[in-house]
């Protein structure tokens, strides 16, 4: 099918190719919600040829490749509409779960799949004779089934439509298309930029990189993010009891080894409790964190000496798959709770590991762990990729010196369309009356932001979604406390954590009140539209919306940034303030009233600056 590029489309997609033939690999694209960032990118791709990856943030943003891959007349393959967990036969009742701790080696699914892959030079663990024939024939009447779904297919159906894993099929149909050549792969950020998850797709260096909502990469490191909280330390026992229950003949370590787990999260939890009163992450005492899994590291030993054992966790571990194996329980919470573990010993015996520097947090009932940089993620990547040209778009790019120093990717062409292509219509206003500066924070300053929202909403004529972009939660609870009743539904982000319920009380709803908060699924990850529409009428910003600089998380990733404070927090803000425009306009047709309620917006110089552009 052909496609019209627009002007400015067929000049960016001249422009790349061109630095391509001279030799660039690095390009950028920044250009408003509605310009068509996937086209551009795919009409490179096709002019390219060869093997393409597509990343995309979410499962849901893989559609408008897919959909539009089919406009261009590309050949495409995607790795699972939904994520491997959601895809995953013992996981579709519920499964909170991580897919690193899915183990598909273990399951006789996959080494039905892992058959078929060997026979077409890929795995090689198991020896198969299966005929090339046999495997066209799986890839013309399964596996191709499954990659031309509409996301919204129950995974149940696909089981039966496919008898076996559509995850794992998905895989064979990847690798099959890639060995013809010219083919568009979509997966989501982790086959990028985790390298146990990358091994999915390493079927040979691709011509092109196209990376989707690229501010996202801002994120990357929360993919290895582990969680230890009360919830998870009930499944890990509830596990282990099972495999008590299954034969307490040769299980009795089982309630030494509950009882451990038992009292050492006991000193987790006063570690972790009251040091985080409203949501935001601080540091623990690392000290005391360290003296309570130093204890439980001697019980583990002790309880493996008694027993026989070299670990008694590798041992809990196997007997929780073997019960999950034989359909007693779907999930082996033993195995995430020891990869936690590990976490967690490299995070306060080491002060840099393969993912530089863990930071180790508690907010209030939970004991959080991630790394602290994006680094080390995009780096591993680019060695990965080489010299292959990648091309990063969003509608709300960081600055090319934000990328150089907090994520150590050096852009070769930023291509700036955001203050040349426009679409939609802004009504602008500005309130200089109120302001969330930390030191005029306080009751007065709340019932006063409550009063200007409440004028706001009332006094609209027609409006159907209004958005209130708070600057963090807690401020956004505190004003709620002066709101009230507004005589119009409200939904509260946090309370409310569904994007299909919200989208559903949108539609249901004469009018709709959205409190959320800056950076958060209903500010960035939610599109409401209605007959080509946007929903979304009205978007009120309560203050700037800076990063929480209370919150220790944020204060090492701007130590661990290069860049000074407040140049840190000023790209943050102006990105989630982009990033909550674009929910309102989406396109053409679309017309935002929107209101910036902070003094700032008027009188601030960097502030009087930035709002020209977006008018």
């Amino acid at each position: 099918m052909q496609v019209q590029l627009r002007n400015y489309q067929a000049e960016v997609v001249r422009r790349v190719l061109s630095g391509i033939d001279r030799g660039l690999t690095k390009f950028a694209i920044n250009s408003p919600t509605g310009s068509g960032k996937t086209i551009m990118g795919l009409a490179v791709a096709r002019e390219v040829g060869g093997n393409v990856i597509v990343a995309v943030r979410t499962h849901n943003e893989m559609t408008r490749f897919y959909e539009d891959a089919k406009k261009l007349g590309l050949r495409h393959v995607v790795i699972g509409m939904r994520s491997k967990v959601h895809l995953c036969e013992d996981c579709l009742d519920g499964c909170d779960l991580e897919p690193e701790d899915i183990k598909c080696d273990t399951c006789k699914y996959y080494r039905e799949v892992k058959k078929v892959l060997n026979a077409m030079g890929g795995d090689d663990d198991l020896d198969a004779d299966v005929s090339s024939i046999f495997v066209a024939k799986v890839i013309d009447e399964k596996a191709i089934v499954f990659l031309r779904h509409p996301p919204d297919v129950d995974a149940k159906t696909l089981w039966n439509e496919l008898n076996g894993c559509p995850y794992q099929w998905s895989r064979v149909v990847a690798r099959y298309e890639w060995g013809r050549g010219n083919t568009l792969l979509i997966v989501t950020y982790p086959y990028l930029f985790i390298p146990f998850i990358r091994h999915a797709i390493d079927f040979g260096k691709p011509n092109l990189v196209i990376i989707d909502e690229a501010h996202n990469l801002d994120n990357v490191n929360t993919l290895l993010e582990r969680v230890l909280n009360a919830k998870t330390v009930d499944n890990v026992i509830k596990n282990l009891s099972d495999v008590y229950q299954r034969n307490p003949l040769t299980s009795t370590y089982v309630q030494d080894l509950i009882h451990a787990i038992d009292e050492f999260y006991g000193d987790v939890d006063k570690v972790i409790k009251g040091v985080s009163t409203s949501g935001e992450l601080k540091h623990v005492n690392m000290p005391k964190l360290k003296a309570a899994l130093a204890k439980f590291n001697e019980r583990i030993t002790e309880i493996s000496k008694r027993y026989g054992f070299s670990n008694v966790l590798d041992k809990a571990i196997q007997d929780a798959e073997e019960l999950r194996m034989l359909g007693r329980r779907k999930k082996n919470y033993v195995r995430s709770f020891m990869n936690t573990l590990i976490m967690l010993q490299a995070a306060v015996t080491s002060s840099n590991t393969e993912w530089g520097r863990l930071g180790v947090y508690s907010d209030g009932g939970s004991l959080v762990i991630k790394p602290i940089s994006v680094r080390p993620f995009i780096t591993d990547f680019l060695r990965w990729v080489g010299d292959t040209p990648i091309i990063l778009m969003s509608g709300t790019m960081p600055s090319k010196s934000y990328m150089r120093l907090a994520w150590g990717l050096n852009i070769d062409d930023y291509i700036d369309l955001s203050t040349t292509v426009r679409f939609g219509t802004k009504v602008i206003n500005i309130d200089t009356d109120v302001t969330t500066e930390y030191r005029q924070r306080g009751e007065k300053m709340y019932a006063r932001y409550a009063e200007k929202i409440k004028s706001i909403i009332t006094g609209s004529v027609g409006g159907r979604v209004f958005l209130v972009v708070y600057p963090s939660y807690s401020v956004m609870r505190n004003i709620l406390q002066h709101i009230g009743d507004l005589g119009v539904r409200q939904v509260i982000s946090g309370v409310e954590k569904s994007i299909t319920n919200l989208a559903s009380q949108a539609r249901s709803s004469d009018r709709l009140v959205i409190h959320a908060v800056a950076r958060d699924r209903f500010t960035e990850g939610v599109e409401l539209v209605d007959n080509g529409r946007s929903m979304i009428t009205h978007i009120i910003f309560v203050g700037i919306p800076y990063p929480d600089i209370s919150d220790d998380y944020v204060k090492d990733r701007i130590a661990d940034s290069g860049m000074g404070r407040y140049e840190y927090l000023l790209e943050h803000a102006k990105i989630a303030i982009r990033q909550a425009l674009g929910r309102g306009v989406r396109g053409p047709s679309d017309t935002a009233t929107v209101y910036f309620l902070d003094h700032r917006f008027k009188y601030n110089r960097d502030w009087r600056i930035f709002m020209k552009t977006i008018r």
